[in-house]
């Protein structure tokens, strides 16, 4: 293992500290399009109730909480 290699992989899975929130919002960033093409695949409506698990930063669930009845998160550690 190279040295620091285990702290860039914890950083990568449960981003911490400074580092972690910079980490975190590159993520939120990249998964931009990711979550608008889930969105529309799943074609979400107001009547429907959404779980997702391993939610990450939360933006999916920020952001279409107001199109379903009901909204949840599992974080999974």
């Amino acid at each position: 293992m190279l040295e620091g290699e285990n702290d860039i992989t914890s950083q990568a899975a449960k981003p911490t500290g400074f580092f972690g929130k910079i980490l975190a919002r590159s993520y939120t960033w990249g998964h931009k399009d990711f979550y608008k093409n889930t969105a529309k695949a799943l074609n979400l409506q107001h009547d429907d109730k959404y779980l997702e698990i391993g939610f990450g930063s939360g933006l999916f669930i920020k952001e279409y909480v107001s199109h379903v009845a009901r909204i949840a998160g599992l974080l999974l550690e």
